[in-house]
């Protein structure tokens, strides 16, 4: 498993005492909102990911630190998406081939999230 962080002008800050993963129905979006450190100081910031079809959430303690957001590249975690996929729909086309395998991590928790993609904000 090989990670490569992500091209954003933020990290989360170490402030950010624990990360949360709303999942909403209505609008079928996925985010992850924390605080977040810029070169002009800290804002709100939230995460959107299109299409998530699976999240998992980890808590852990450890010193404080500054987090951030990367994705992991030749993921088991995809690979295994794309396999149930062909076994429990095998004739429906593979649109689990587009997934990728994202990261975030705080000092205190770390969420996975499979999407096609993510969008950021800052509110």
């Amino acid at each position: 498993m090989r990670e490569q962080a992500l091209s954003v002008p933020f990290t989360i800050s170490a402030a950010t005492s624990f990360l949360a993963l709303h999942a909403f129905e209505t609008g079928r979006e996925t985010c992850v909102e924390f605080l977040g450190i810029t070169d002009a100081g800290e804002r709100r910031v939230r995460i959107k990911f299109v299409r998530c079809i699976s999240a998992k959430l980890l808590g852990y303690g450890r010193t404080p630190v500054h987090g951030s957001l990367c994705e992991v590249l030749e993921s088991s975690w995809v690979d295994e998406a794309i396999r149930a996929q062909q076994r429990l729909f095998p004739d429906s086309s593979n649109t689990a081939a587009s997934l990728r395998h994202f990261v975030l991590r705080g000092h205190d928790s770390q969420v996975e999230v499979l999407a096609d993609d993510f969008a950021w904000e800052f509110f």
